[in-house]
């Protein structure tokens, strides 16, 4: 039977994809996070986090690490690990699972697809598509990353029952030459598929300047901000300012205090 939707129970879950630079703060912003967390390292960026270990409370973030040579099989294989967890009632071990990163991962699985094709084209030599000595992916191969994506976000989104943060970088959009604006870092058809399943998409922002301090000295000074709206965040949490300073700050908080309904000062 449907459900009145003022009868739809809450969901205290996060799903959001995180949009920046190498170094732009999305993996910082995961320590604030309540309870047990797990980052799957695809780019093996997890030290970064250790360089604000006196800033960061860290003792609940645990790191796993892919071996590389088959990145689908053995994300697979953690997927469903976690969802005999889940099947047997057990206790699920993580308050949040952190998917970092999107364009690794894609890179990977390209990686992957262009040896499933060379495979194909030894069997039929007219198979492969070339530009000079280079041998580019066909359908099939942008049909197997497009199905990794989809195996993985699903599995992400509807088996487990913790919240989830997935990280991916950004490249400038290009109209007729010119930059319009800003896109993920993936092939076109892979960002219009992959959106689709986020209501939560936030653009983190470093900016580094020169500042004076009150004696006189110069110093460098480092602001990271998190980008609610713009031409790639978006968010449902109405009172969530369009842009804010995170630097040092508790991101969960900030959050929450948006997906609460406070105003936000």
């Amino acid at each position: 039977m449907p459900t009145p939707i003022v009868q739809m129970p809450t969901d205290e879950r996060i799903f959001a994809l995180l949009v920046g630079d190498s170094g732009a703060g999305k993996t910082s912003t995961i320590p604030w996070f309540p309870g047990k967390k797990l980052i799957l390292d695809y780019d093996r960026r997890w030290k970064g986090l250790l360089g604000h270990k006196t800033q960061l409370p860290l003792e609940d973030v645990s790191v796993h690490q892919f071996k590389g040579k088959d990145i689908m099989q053995e994300t697979e294989d953690l997927l469903n690990e976690f969802e005999r967890l889940v099947d047997r009632k057990q206790s699920f071990p993580y308050d949040l699972i952190v998917f970092d990163g999107f364009t690794s991962f894609d890179q990977l699985v390209c990686d992957q697809a262009i040896e499933f094709v060379g495979k194909a084209s030894a069997k039929d030599k007219g198979f492969n598509k070339t530009f000079g000595q280079v041998e580019l992916m066909g359908w099939d191969a942008f049909a197997y990353e497009l199905q990794c994506f989809k195996n993985v976000i699903q599995g992400l989104k509807y088996q487990l029952p913790c919240s989830v943060i997935c990280t991916a970088h950004w490249t400038d959009r290009y109209e007729e030459g010119k930059v319009v604006g800003r896109d993920i870092n993936l092939r076109k058809k892979i960002i219009n598929q992959t959106l689709l399943w986020f209501d939560e998409i936030y653009f983190m922002e470093k900016k580094t300047a020169n500042v004076l301090t009150q004696k006189g000295d110069a110093k460098v000074e480092t602001k990271h901000t998190v980008h609610f709206r713009n031409d790639l965040a978006r968010t449902t949490f109405p009172l969530l300012p369009d842009s804010a300073d995170i630097t040092g700050k508790d991101f969960y908080k900030l959050l929450m205090s948006g997906k609460r309904g406070e105003v936000i000062v």
